[in-house]
């Protein structure tokens, strides 16, 4: 996640109250990574299940699943 207002299609804009954020922040969905379990250091908290549907949908359509 990035601490930017959403500008493209793939992003996903997150207000700073939701699931815990300190700041505004947009999942870059065309933007995937795999990271290792071992460096998550801490969760820092929960995003709503519909906020969690509009997520996997830009990701549907990022993969070409849509």
């Amino acid at each position: 996640m990035t601490p930017k207002k959403a500008g493209r299609i793939t992003d996903v804009f997150l207000k700073k109250s939701e699931g815990g954020l300190d700041s505004n922040s947009t999942a870059r969905c065309h933007q995937i990574r795999a990271v290792a379990k071992e460096r998550l250091r801490k969760k820092i908290g929960k995003l709503s299940d519909a906020k969690m549907d509009e997520i996997e949908q830009k990701l549907e359509f990022v993969l070409g699943f849509q």
